[in-house]
């Protein structure tokens, strides 16, 4: 199938390239230069091509960080289906995000993108079906989803960032409000700043499967949790 406009014939630069050789050189770019780097000109020079024959491949910078969202997940190793719901959950959680964490930036590849590739549209078919065999409701698998890859996609934005606060943009102590005025985060203070970022990753992924496991066990008892808006019936 020519990649040709209907009646304009073959086009020299068509022959050269191809999607994934344009998509291999958006990942060296990340790797190197960050998502700022990912450009369409870069890419081109990269593969030592005009920008403009990226345009018979790819219509917008959009759409190759579409592509690019995919190949970061490319190599992810799913858990296997035999495993129970939750087994599955956190081995797809966790591997999603060493993917995310193995080239710069790729969390802000991926924030904010709808899966649209097969790497993670598998991702995301393994998910749901994992939640859906559990014995939750449609609705209540589509949210438990979004509610665990963003946390994913935040844990690593917040890990990538970690440490490169430049000093200048730190406040001064003596603008700094006094710690003493908020008794609660005094008290807890050692426990939010002790461990390393990575580390907490389990506990805080146990927690959102835990609130997960208790919709499960509600939905497979045929009650209905009540939501925040949820009042109580006044007599008449």
């Amino acid at each position: 199938m020519s990649l040709s406009p209907i009646g304009t014939g073959y086009h020299p630069f068509v022959g050269r390239i191809d999607r994934e050789q344009i998509v291999e050189a958006a990942l060296e770019l990340l790797d190197e230069q960050g998502l700022a780097g990912v450009t369409t000109r870069k890419v081109a020079a990269r593969l030592g091509i005009k920008s403009a024959s990226l345009y018979w491949h790819l219509r917008d910078r959009e759409e190759l960080l579409d592509l690019l969202s995919d190949r970061v997940v490319a190599d992810a190793r799913w858990p296997k289906p035999s495993l129970g719901w939750r087994a599955q959950v956190e081995g797809l959680m966790v591997e999603y995000l060493r993917c995310l964490m193995a080239h710069r930036d790729a969390a802000r590849v991926v924030a904010g993108r709808a899966p649209s590739g097969p790497h993670r549209l598998r991702g995301a078919e393994t998910m749901l079906a994992a939640l859906l065999k559990a014995g939750l409701r449609e609705q209540d698998a589509v949210d438990a989803t979004l509610v665990l890859t963003t946390y994913v996609v935040g844990f690593a934005l917040e890990e990538a960032s970690a440490g490169q606060v430049s000093e200048p943009t730190r406040p001064r102590r003596s603008s700094a409000p006094s710690i003493e005025q908020y008794p609660t985060l005094m008290s807890l203070a050692p426990l939010v700043q002790a461990p390393a970022p990575s580390s907490r990753f389990r506990p805080g992924l146990a927690v959102v499967l835990d609130g997960i496991q208790a919709r499960v066990a509600a939905s497979r008892g045929g009650r209905k949790t009540a939501g925040p808006d949820s009042k109580s019936a006044r007599p008449g």
